[in-house]
């Protein structure tokens, strides 16, 4: 592009409408890294901004050090991003420090608490002493937590399986998540735990009698 910067900043200056004004945003160039103003956007800045180092780092740096124009572009971009200051005018320093600290502690971002609230000073030497003075409140009040309602969410099988009933012999345990209108039940026979199925054999083989079949929906229905 060099090589066309000579013809394009003479076409530029013999340009009779080529005019530069006011615009209706504030804007951080990036070509000089600063505050865009019409005085200083001739021919000669286009010419720079065709040949020259695109500066973005310059520019977003500019836009942080305007307050002005950093909340026009957060406005922009919907971004609800707390701005804290160290200092406020007719505040003690210490005060609006630590202010600003709590705030940033609030917010959920880590801080030394320890080291806010420790006294340091420097010596003759220019060495940084530290001395905590900090103590922990220990007859604070208690809170008064209210006990009187008890909230408790949760998915019914989770309910169903928490809060279960002993087991029945034969039945077991009903399954959770079964309906009410059509209830399933499971059971693992042993026959160290149902020492009596033991005496009904069937060619030397242990067969669940059809009795026990009775008693399983008499134990249902009752």
């Amino acid at each position: 592009m060099f090589p066309l910067a000579p013809g394009y900043l003479q076409a530029l200056e013999k340009h009779t409408k080529f005019t530069t004004h006011s615009g209706q945003r504030r804007m951080c160039s990036s070509v000089t890294g600063k505050p865009a103003q019409p005085s200083l956007t001739g021919p000669q800045y286009w010419v720079d901004n065709m040949v020259g180092t695109v500066r973005f780092s310059d520019a977003l740096s500019g836009i942080l050090l305007d307050r002005g124009l950093l909340d026009k572009y957060l406005k922009s971009f919907e971004l609800d991003i707390p701005y804290l200051s160290s200092s406020a005018r007719g505040t003690l320093d210490f005060e609006s420090l630590l202010t600003a600290v709590g705030q940033i502690f609030a917010l959920g971002y880590p801080v030394d608490l320890g080291a806010v609230n420790s006294d340091h000073f420097l010596d003759e030497s220019g060495d940084v002493h530290e001395v905590n003075n900090a103590r922990r409140l220990r007859d604070m009040p208690k809170y008064c937590w209210d006990r009187t309602a008890r909230y408790w969410a949760g998915a019914r099988v989770i309910h169903e399986h928490r809060l279960r009933k002993h087991p029945h012999s034969i039945l077991g345990v009903p399954l959770a998540g079964s309906m009410p209108s059509c209830p399933r039940w499971r059971n693992f026979l042993r026959l160290n735990e149902v020492p009596w199925l033991v005496d009904h054999k069937i060619g030397g083989n242990v067969v669940f009698p059809a009795a026990g079949c009775i008693n399983m929906v008499y134990s249902k229905v009752w």
